[in-house]
């Protein structure tokens, strides 16, 4: 600490924050990161199921490729948004749901391209010119 010039009172110093922004009424104490980590596992948790199924069975049908690519970017911000302000809350459940998202994401990406591929290779079987 120092002192201020002339005085025998030590300079008080700001309180440090965690964030650029914080509510007044926030605190970081061990029940919010416990509240933190009850809403990270609960969430992560709820989206094990859709995982599961889809891992079973490999049928991607009912979801969609554009959603899935945008969660799957959006966990992935949100990880690095954990590891800047350093939330274990915020880092655990999103890397466990960006590896989920990633499987799905890749598993989806695969059955439409094949899809494609199998329309694609059938249209260019049933145009083929007539020979004369």
């Amino acid at each position: 600490m120092s002192l201020r010039k002339g005085s025998k009172r030590p300079l008080e110093r700001a309180p440090e924050t965690r964030y650029a922004f914080s509510l007044p009424f926030a605190q970081a104490t061990p029940m919010t990161e416990t509240i933190g980590l009850l809403a990270a596992l609960l969430t992560t948790l709820s989206f094990v199921p859709q995982a599961v199924h889809i891992f079973r069975t490999g049928q991607t049908e009912g979801i969609s490729l554009v959603m899935y690519s945008m969660f799957t970017l959006g966990v992935a911000i949100w990880l690095a948004y954990g590891l800047l302000i350093g939330s274990l809350p915020v880092i655990l459940s999103n890397i466990v749901t960006l590896a989920l998202s990633l499987v799905i994401v890749t598993l989806k990406a695969r059955a439409v391209f094949q899809s494609r591929s199998k329309t694609n290779a059938a249209a260019e079987a049933t145009s083929a010119p007539i020979a004369s």
